[in-house]
């Protein structure tokens, strides 16, 4: 479930580089969230979500954005 009071996600990235992002397995309660809003960079791996590729394209960026502060328990790590 969204929760619009969570922190602010920001994500930024050196120029010319990539933001990485990463599930924790830990604490991934397999919502499927994150598969649901950016299919392109989550999978499900049996119960806990995945990433696809590790470093996002930066035209996914706004979505793996979305994706993070959807998150329920807060389990996609954006570096």
């Amino acid at each position: 479930m969204f929760n619009p009071i969570r922190k602010q996600i920001l994500i930024t990235s050196k120029e010319g580089e990539n933001i990485k992002i990463r599930v924790d397995k830990e604490t991934c309660i397999g919502d499927e969230t994150c598969v649901a809003v950016c299919p392109e960079l989550f999978e499900m791996e049996g119960d806990v979500a995945a990433v696809k590729m590790e470093n996002v394209p930066k035209d996914l960026e706004e979505k793996v954005k979305e994706a993070a502060t959807s998150c329920p328990v807060e389990a996609i790590v954006v570096e």
